[in-house]
C-alpha cells in the first residue's frame, strides 16, 4: 500500500508544487536551448558569442581537436554561460522535485523518474503535468475526506 501525505503537510506541498511547476518549465526550456547550443557545437564547430566586435551575436569557430590556442575572442561566451546556468537550474529542479516528492511520501522510483525527466527534452513538461495532476488529486481527495469526517 502506498503511503499518503499527512494533512498537516498540505500547505507545504502546495508551496513546493508551485516552485516545481516553475522550475520544471525553466528546465524544459533550458534543455531545448541546450539542444540548440549542442547542435551548433557539434555540427558548426562553433561557440556563440555575444557583444562581439561588429555583431550582437557571433559564431566563433572552435579550435580543431588537439590544437591549443591562447586566443580569447572578444565578447561574452554565451555558450559557457548557458551551460553553467543550465546546470544550476537543473540543481534547482532536483531540489523542487525533492520538495514535492518527500511530503507526498512517494516511492523512491518516482523521484528517480523526476530526476530523469529533467534530463530529456520535452519530458520535463510531461512530468510537470503528471506531478501536478497527481498532487492536486491527492490534495483534493484529502480535502474531501476531511469534509466528510467533519
Amino acid at each position: 500500500m502506498q503511503l499518503q501525505p499527512r494533512p498537516e503537510t498540505y500547505p507545504q506541498i502546495r508551496k513546493a508544487l508551485k516552485l516545481f511547476k516553475i522550475s520544471s518549465v525553466i528546465t524544459g526550456v533550458m534543455l531545448f536551448g541546450l539542444y540548440i547550443i549542442s547542435c551548433i557545437r557539434w555540427f558548426l564547430h562553433s561557440d556563440v558569442y555575444l557583444f562581439s566586435e561588429g555583431a550582437l551575436v557571433k559564431l566563433q569557430q572552435l579550435a580543431p581537436e588537439g590544437v591549443e590556442i591562447d586566443f580569447q575572442p572578444p565578447g561574452v561566451n554565451f555558450t559557457t554561460i548557458f551551460l553553467v546556468a543550465h546546470g544550476w537550474f537543473y540543481v534547482v529542479y532536483l531540489i523542487t522535485s525533492f520538495m514535492v516528492w518527500s511530503p507526498m511520501r512517494w516511492p523512491f522510483w518516482r523521484f528517480l523518474a523526476l530526476a530523469f525527466a529533467g534530463c530529456v527534452i520535452i519530458v520535463s513538461f510531461i512530468a510537470e503535468r503528471w506531478v501536478v495532476r497527481d498532487v492536486e488529486r491527492v490534495l483534493q481527495d484529502g480535502r474531501d475526506t476531511a469534509t466528510v469526517q467533519a
